[in-house]
């Protein structure tokens, strides 16, 4: 008999050795799923017909200014933006804006005054058509190590004047790079660049 406890007694405790085993080869799969999940942040919606009252959490509850929904979007999150023209924006970091349906009808305006998309590291601009900006770097995108795909950069200009004068002599000069993207450390993919202007180097792209 005492013979006949110790065995099962062994049995027991490999079967509690192999189920413990096997939850701690499962470990690394629901680590896994749970930062996939993690990752994935949330979405948030735009559209012309929103109100920036609401939370953009759906386009039934769509704001109606993609800056508005940047300002409630955190680093890893999405907005997605419906056709329309909207305002100049600056993307923080690890922000995706993305358009519906495209460069062809999702478009940054900058009413020839100010920069279109200003872009911080890890954020990423998709689908738009950036045209009308102005600034003396940048006119149309400034992107800081972040990412520029599927856009259509054009009619952008990156322009600032100087003059200096004094009783001897009088000079003056313009300056402004990438009047349509200045990009440090930027990528660009997939994207057309045309008709933009500089005052000093790189119309389309410094």
């Amino acid at each position: 008999m005492q013979s006949s406890r110790s065995v099962k007694v062994h049995w027991l405790d490999v079967c509690l050795r192999g189920i413990g085993r096997f939850l701690f080869s499962l470990l690394p799969i629901a680590f896994l799923l749970l930062a996939s999940t993690v990752a994935q942040g949330a979405t948030y919606y735009v559209s012309p017909s929103g109100n920036d009252a609401n939370n953009g959490t759906s386009w039934a509850l769509a704001k109606q200014t993609i800056q508005a929904t940047i300002n409630r979007a955190t680093s890893g999150d999405t907005v997605l933006v419906a056709d329309g023209t909207y305002a100049p924006i600056t993307i923080r970091q690890g922000v995706t804006v993305h358009s519906v349906n495209g460069a062809q009808v999702t478009i940054i305006d900058g009413g020839g005054v100010a920069r279109c998309v200003y872009m911080s590291a890890n954020a990423a601009l998709d689908g738009f058509t950036v045209t009308n900006g102005y600034s003396y770097n940048g006119g149309g995108v400034y992107v800081y190590r972040g990412t520029v795909q599927n856009c259509m950069i054009s009619g952008n200009s990156a322009y600032s004047y100087y003059s200096y004068s004094n009783s001897s002599y009088y000079y003056s000069y313009y300056y402004g790079y990438g009047g349509g993207v200045y990009a440090d450390g930027g990528t660009l993919t997939n994207c057309t660049i045309s008709g933009n202007t500089a005052g000093s180097y790189g119309g389309g792209l410094y």
